[in-house]
């Protein structure tokens, strides 16, 4: 009886300890399991490379740009899959303007 009685007081004395270590992850698991989707594809794309395979090449590059997008709507706080598109857009911009009223010598303004 002492012995059932010290395996009880152990079981709840270990208990909350274990429960640390249940916890779950910050991330969701879809967002996990689209991420190792993503670099999965991305493998491929680089296999299809290797191969020579352009249709194939193709179809992981867009397998890989909307698994980006679904996660990116799904999970916000990764990075916007356009986000270095969008900030090389603004650079051209500001360089074209910079290039345009240099050479239009401050009369395009």
């Amino acid at each position: 009886m002492r012995f059932v009685a010290f395996a009880l007081a152990a079981l709840l004395a270990a208990a909350p300890a274990a429960a640390q270590y249940n916890v779950a992850k910050r991330e969701p698991r879809e967002c996990t399991r689209m991420t190792k989707q993503i670099e999965r594809y991305a493998r491929d794309v680089v296999r299809a490379q290797d191969r020579a395979n352009p249709l194939w090449e193709e179809a992981m590059k867009e397998q890989v740009e909307r698994l980006a997008i679904a996660r990116n709507a799904r999970c916000p706080w990764y990075p916007d899959p356009k986000a270095k598109y969008k900030q090389m857009a603004k650079w051209v911009d500001l360089a074209a303007q910079a290039a345009w009223t240099y050479l239009t010598w401050g009369a395009g303004n």
